[in-house]
């Protein structure tokens, strides 16, 4: 039942092969994977893999996809087809326009307020760490996008990688808001 959070570039030496091996070893040992990565898996390799959750941006799920993905419904549809292959939460994060997520309890998307960016180095990590940490302290789902909403975005504020501000994070959680997509593929 582990968690075992895979994200950032690959280094040197590490192929795409050789982490789909890495994760398969840890799903064979009994856990889960949540990949936030460069590495390029086709659908087969996700439905081998069966993560517990992936993060990508807008353009890596189009990579994923093989295809363009010009609107939310397009969007959503990709990742609703990404849970057939196993995946239980896609977190697609969207810039400016925040988040877009999918799962067992619904279609969401989450609007950030508008900030003075920084450097965006970085606010995927933060992203998936306040979702990750929100989801394992027994957070609902709304309050874990919220909260990795709020960190995501406050990454921004701050130089490089640098992690976000206590205070940041906090007034940004204020003004994000969380809306269930009802009918949107209809």
């Amino acid at each position: 039942g582990t968690l075992v959070v895979i994200s950032g570039t690959l280094p040197a030496g590490i192929s795409d092969k050789l982490l789909k091996k890495i994760c398969l070893a840890i799903r064979q040992a009994g856990g889960r994977v949540a990949l936030d990565t460069s590495a390029r898996f086709s659908l087969e390799d996700m439905a081998e893999i069966a993560p517990w959750m992936i993060k990508p941006n807008r353009g890596e799920l189009e990579a994923l996809a093989h295809r363009e993905l010009p609107d939310i419904p397009e969007q959503v549809r990709f990742c609703q087809e990404l849970r057939r292959y196993g995946v239980e939460h896609c977190l697609v994060s969207m810039g400016d326009s925040g988040i877009l997520y999918t799962g067992e309890e619904g279609v969401y998307q989450v609007m950030v307020p508008d900030v003075k960016v920084i450097s965006a180095v970085g606010s995927g990590d933060y992203c998936l760490a306040g979702f990750v940490l929100s989801q394992f302290t027994g957070k609902t789902l709304v309050q874990s996008l919220k909260t990795a909403a709020s960190f995501g975005t406050a990454a921004c504020l701050t130089e490089g990688t640098s992690p976000p501000t206590y205070i940041a994070t906090a007034n940004i959680l204020q003004q994000v808001c969380c809306e269930r997509l009802e009918g949107i593929l209809s």
